[in-house]
């Protein structure tokens, strides 16, 4: 009996095997028993829907500011800038021999990035704000900065073009934007006078909540802001090394923006009326908070086929249309989050990671370095997994909702899952510790004619006869 089991479990593993190699299988409603063992397997398939749909707004759990404004003739217009706090630490200034002799030389906001999208000749700027009430933990795309500044509080303004910025020797760029020095003396009587201020940024916001960050002319570039940090230079009296006589030094009062503290970003899209048809043979997604696809699953149906077997692997993948994406100038978003519709504002709020019930993480091929035998992009999104044999398969999910079925908890008839473009972080160990609704201009256009939206199932049943 026990040679019988190894034997059909072999069996099934050989079919899954053959199965995951053929992503256009249309074998269905097939019956396969050997002769030998006592297990019934059969492979079917269902179609899935898609549609394009809004993506207004979105919880803002990011570590990257965005600033300017973009369009692109196929995705619109894309508009951003955010508002931040600054971490503190113990800060203080070196005081020399006298904190008396402190000068205040200038003050600047500087902005470090990578990457941006857009013209590098087109003149922009940068206006910086000062914050004037403190920012709320929980916010999302949609925020109305005016709520929290007034246009009397610009602090400084920078105009540039990117491609007059000098890159470092790691390839970023800084805008440094001049701010009033005033702002420096602010800083400085109160590390005097009330030191506890700077103790910690719980201290610090309720004194100075922060920045606003934005471009009020140039609409050719969208800036993916790695660095934000509020500078003070100044100078101060000490002794030399051999302390004979007094010397000017100079030194850098620095304050940045961490993960530790609230980043707000505000983003504004006007999509074209293309992303609000509905396209039989394709959907779209664009980031940050434009437009995403709506994946719906035909749970009614899955569960009536799969009757009593177990369903040992459901296969999906996106393709991509290379020709169509071709068009526009927005990268290709490298990962992908497929959320249950219902789950979505909980997920980043929660600081949640994927499930494989609920949610899952999508990979561009690209990315994972998957290409055609004839050398050509594949652009695929593909289930990711820690196991390869799990690449691409979704039967944990289907499973989890057929588990609850069975224990009489009511489930949906269609399971609407939606696809959002992500940042993640990773531990020592490479596993995924953090997720970030994605604030990197993207877009992508999904295959999504009839021919690519087929789930192939196996199920099987062990017979003990």
């Amino acid at each position: 009996m026990k040679f019988k089991l190894l034997l059909s479990i072999s069996f099934v593993l050989s079919i899954l095997s053959f199965l995951s190699c053929d992503d256009d299988s249309r074998t269905v409603g097939t019956s396969i028993r050997p002769n030998t063992d006592a297990i019934d397997v059969k492979a079917d398939t269902v179609s899935l829907q898609a549609k394009t749909v809004p993506m207004d707004s979105i919880y803002l759990r990011t570590i990257y500011g965005l600033v300017g404004d973009y369009h692109e003739p196929l995705f619109g217009s894309t508009k951003a800038d955010y508002l931040c706090e600054l971490y503190c630490d113990s800060a203080s200034f070196k005081a020399g021999n006298d904190r008396n002799t402190i000068r205040i030389d200038s003050v600047r906001f500087n902005i470090t990035f990578f990457n941006f999208v857009g013209d590098s000749i087109s003149p922009m700027d940068i206006s910086v704000y000062k914050v004037n009430k403190p920012l709320k933990r929980i916010n999302y795309t949609n925020i109305n900065p005016s709520e929290y500044y007034s246009p009397q509080d610009i602090v400084g303004q920078q105009s540039f073009s990117i491609h007059n910025l000098a890159k470092s020797s790691t390839g970023g760029r800084t805008i440094s934007t001049p701010l009033n020095k005033e702002l420096g003396e602010f800083f400085l009587k109160t590390w005097k006078e009330e030191p506890n201020v700077l103790a910690k940024p719980d201290n610090l916001k309720k004194r100075f909540p922060g920045f606003y960050i934005t471009s009020r002319f140039g609409k050719g570039t969208l800036i993916n802001v790695d660095y934000s940090i509020f500078d003070i230079h100044y100078s101060y009296l000490g002794k030399t090394k051999d302390a004979k006589r007094d010397s000017t030094y100079h030194a850098i009062f620095s304050l940045s923006v961490t993960p530790e503290v609230i980043q707000m970003n505000h983003v504004e899209n006007k999509n074209p009326e293309l992303l609000n048809k509905d396209n039989a043979d394709r959907t779209y997604i664009k980031s940050p908070a434009g437009v995403c696809t709506q994946i719906s699953i035909p749970l009614k149906e899955i569960l009536n086929k799969k009757n009593n077997l177990i369903i040992n692997s459901a296969k999906f993948s996106l393709t991509g249309n290379t020709p169509l994406e071709s068009v526009s100038k927005l990268p290709r978003p490298s990962r992908l989050l497929f959320i249950n519709k219902d789950s979505l504002n909980t997920f980043f709020i929660e600081r949640k990671l994927p499930d494989s019930k609920s949610s899952y993480i999508l990979t561009n091929s690209n990315l994972l370095n998957i290409n055609t035998s004839k050398g050509k992009e594949s652009n695929k999104y593909t289930f990711s997994s820690s196991d390869p044999s799990s690449i691409g398969n979704i039967a944990p999910l289907i499973n989890h909702y057929a588990e609850l079925k069975a224990k009489g908890t009511a489930v949906p008839d269609v399971l609407n899952y939606m696809l959002i473009p992500i940042d993640i972080e990773t531990n020592d160990l490479g596993y995924v510790s953090n997720i970030y609704n994605s604030m990197t201009p993207a877009s992508a256009i999904l295959r999504t004619d009839p021919k690519y939206m087929k789930l192939s199932l196996i199920f099987s049943k062990y017979n003990n006869n």
